[in-house]
């Protein structure tokens, strides 16, 4: 191969764990792994983390004045460059509202107390009376639900559900 030589110099923002797993990995394949530290990020990289991990980072469930990052911010791999607008870009968003509702599941959001009052204000809001079984129904965050319109939206002939529930 005649690009071995190229190299990259990627950015990443990691925990202790997830450093001392890269270096292993480098180390297995004999590869350099060089480390610096940005002073202007290290600062920041505690408040970051303590934002994914308390969940402060939907707009949905901080608090009024907060400008913390919704979980959109970072984007993933997975979401995709979008579509053009079509009917079928339904079944799309679906599955990525499931990736966002798994990715908020694992950050422990549903069982976040500022979550849970919002969750209450909105069952009552929208009369959802006890008769009605949710299972594991969470609110998705506007941030959620905009990006992935925005990316898969339906034709202009097509309203949204409007629908906030996944």
């Amino acid at each position: 191969m005649e690009n071995q030589n190229v190299q990259n110099v990627p950015s990443l923002s990691v925990t202790e764990e997830q450093k001392l797993a890269i270096q292993a990995f480098f180390s297995h394949n004999d590869w350099d792994f060089n480390e610096t530290i940005s002073p202007s990020t290290s600062s920041n990289l505690q408040k970051e983390d303590n934002a994914e991990n308390n969940l402060n980072s939907t707009d949905e469930i901080a608090h009024p004045g907060q400008s913390s990052p919704c979980v959109t911010q970072n984007r993933q791999n997975w979401l995709g460059v979008g579509q053009r607008p079509h009917a079928r870009n339904s079944r799309i968003r679906k599955l990525k509202y499931k990736l966002f509702w798994r990715m908020l599941q694992d950050r422990g959001a549903w069982n976040n107390p500022q979550y849970r009052s919002k969750k209450r204000r909105l069952l009552n809001r929208d009369r959802v009376d006890e008769t009605v079984v949710i299972v594991r129904r969470e609110v998705i965050p506007d941030c959620v639900l905009n990006l992935v319109r925005e990316l898969y939206p339906n034709p202009k002939s097509k309203p949204y559900m409007g629908h906030r529930w996944y």
